[in-house]
């Protein structure tokens, strides 16, 4: 599984405000600064499934650690011959979950258990010789591979330019999802900064650097883009906005350890300024509502695949993939035939599944996939056919989703309910004829209710419930002691009886046909069968219209064409 960086700090800048000023030397090195920017770069390739061990040893067997570097203490060597005036930069990078601190105390080739970084690997930058800055180029490859998911990792960078000190960059990044790339973070001095205010955040607040809430690292580099906003290198003066003097900063170090006013350090004022002192209440986030992006198939789509036919909707962010959606209507239209079938709650089971997938992030695109064919027509479902244009005459997305956050869904976003698309070419399925397998009073029941007697006929499949008024329907009953017979048939059948649809397998499989009390019989002018009496069945003959819902001619094969039954005391 693959997972990735996801959230960009745009120009990964940070705030602070303000018109305090302070100075520090400039480092022996030079005006050298250094930007780790994945922007114009191959996505860095961040991967993991389950938690694993912070044992070294662990993460070297999984090739987690020490990624590109071969021999790390030939890698470790040969950065240490870098020169002032060399072009190319060996840098280290690393991935560290719940970060104490910048840089942690912690070097490549450390052997202890401790919690440092998760994920490392080793590349090359490259010495602008007309700018002195360390840049990655355009178009350069990078990848870490087999990063744990989770919040707010510190992503860190130390380069080999040949000073005592190097340079050295970090970025908080907020989130890492499982399966997906980015290319827009970057890693820069003012990106370092801001994550030196969000580890005193932590640290003053009493939590783990992933449970930092986004307003407040929100706020952190916010307050740093108002304080520096063309941003600001290591060892180059730079005005902060509302200050009258300059400051150098000599390396990272500087923003946990350079004294503004009384102890106040760099980090401290940034909290400060942002409204983030010890004490300070954050604000509870605004949950953002998801909206749908699009539904598939898109209004003319063409080509579209007959058989297990997807209908597709994309939120514009990740969903809470528990929830059983529900609210859930889509009615399709043949524009050839006129016919149309409706799925909803009541019978979406019967015709498909929903499933959750990734579109263009994860969890972001609920899918409803019909049956295939085959299927839906031995069940005498409807289904699409080929080379055919359907409307979607309405559709209503599942009203009870939410985000992945808990945000209930933002109808309003909502726009596409109707639209048309043509199947592509193909060759349907037989059709397939429902069949009779059951009839009831079965053959010899002994306990049937004279007063409302009711004959039943099971298909194996739904019915077309809209035809209420079978016709070439005939039933014959013979009364055993008497010799009498009674005839129900089309042209009577109102009198004795009325037709009517349930559900005994699947949804109006069962025709029942179910005698009037005696009362209205004989209002009617008719007469019913009497308690304690055996009823022969000798001929019967089922309703030569029905039809599944698929449009499918029921078969009359299994019908029981005669048998008996007793009537209750």
């Amino acid at each position: 599984m693959l997972l990735a960086l996801m959230v960009a700090l745009a120009g990964c800048g940070g705030g602070g405000g303000g018109a305090t000023t302070a100075t520090a030397s400039a480092p022996s090195y030079g005006n050298v600064g250094m930007s780790v920017n994945f922007r114009a770069s191959v996505p860095a390739r961040i991967a993991a499934a389950a938690p694993q061990s912070l044992d070294p040893e662990v993460y070297l067997e999984n090739e987690t650690m020490y990624q590109g570097c071969g021999d790390l203490s030939e890698w470790l060597d040969e950065a240490q011959q870098t020169t002032t005036s060399s072009t190319e930069i060996p840098v280290y990078l690393f991935v560290t979950e719940n970060a104490q601190s910048l840089n942690n105390d912690w070097v490549p080739g450390y052997d202890s258990i401790i919690p440092g970084p998760i994920a490392s690997a080793c590349t090359i930058a490259y010495r602008d010789t007309s700018t002195q800055r360390v840049t990655f180029r355009s178009g350069g490859d990078f990848s870490i591979k087999n990063v744990l998911a989770g919040e707010n990792h510190l992503l860190e960078a130390q380069a080999y330019t040949g000073s005592s000190n190097g340079i050295y960059v970090a970025v908080v990044v907020p989130y890492v999802f499982e399966g997906y790339y980015t290319n827009d973070i970057v890693a820069s001095p003012e990106s370092t900064l801001a994550a030196a205010a969000i580890l005193r955040y932590a640290s003053d607040t009493d939590v783990t650097l992933d449970l930092v809430p986004d307003t407040a690292i929100d706020a952190i580099n916010t307050e740093i883009d108002t304080l520096f906003p063309d941003g600001f290198q290591y060892g180059v003066p730079v005005t902060p906005v509302g200050a009258t003097t300059s400051i150098t900063f000599t390396d990272y170090s500087d923003f946990t350890s350079t004294v503004i006013s009384g102890t106040m350090t760099w980090d401290e004022y940034v909290l400060i300024e942002a409204d983030l002192a010890t004490g300070t209440v954050i604000p509870a986030p605004t949950v953002p509502a998801p909206t749908v992006l699009g539904i598939t198939p898109a209004d003319g789509a063409t080509n579209v695949d007959y058989d297990a036919t997807a209908f597709r909707v994309t939120f514009d962010m990740p969903m809470d993939t528990t929830v059983t959606p529900s609210g859930f209507s889509l009615t399709i239209q043949n524009t050839s035939t006129g016919g149309t079938f409706t799925i909803n709650d009541a019978n979406a089971a019967d015709y498909g599944v929903f499933a959750w997938e990734n579109v263009t992030t994860q969890d972001d695109g609920l899918s409803f996939t019909l049956q295939p064919t085959s299927i839906l027509g031995t069940t005498g479902l409807k289904y699409l056919q080929p080379g055919t244009t359907y409307n979607i005459t309405s559709f209503t997305v599942p009203t009870n989703l939410l985000s992945a956050d808990g945000a209930a869904l933002d109808t309003s976003s909502i726009t596409a309910t109707t639209g048309s698309f043509t199947t592509a070419a193909g060759t349907p399925p037989p059709a397939v004829a429902p069949t009779v397998v059951s009839f009831s009073p079965t053959n010899v029941d002994p306990a049937v209710d004279p007063a409302n007697t009711a004959f039943s006929i099971v298909f194996d499949m739904s019915m077309d419930s809209s035809i209420v008024n079978p016709t070439g329907f005939s039933l014959t009953i013979q009364n055993t002691g008497t010799g009498g017979t009674l005839i129900i048939n089309s042209a009577n059948a109102s009198s004795y009886g009325a037709f009517t649809w349930s559900t005994t397998n699947t949804t109006d499989d069962t025709l029942t046909f179910t005698l009037f009390n005696s009362s209205i019989l004989a209002g009617n002018g008719v007469t019913g069968l009497d308690n304690g009496t055996t009823y022969s069945i000798t001929s019967w003959t089922a309703p030569t219209n029905l039809v599944s819902v698929g449009a499918v001619a029921a078969s009359t094969a299994g019908i029981p064409m005669t048998g008996s039954f007793t009537t209750i005391p």
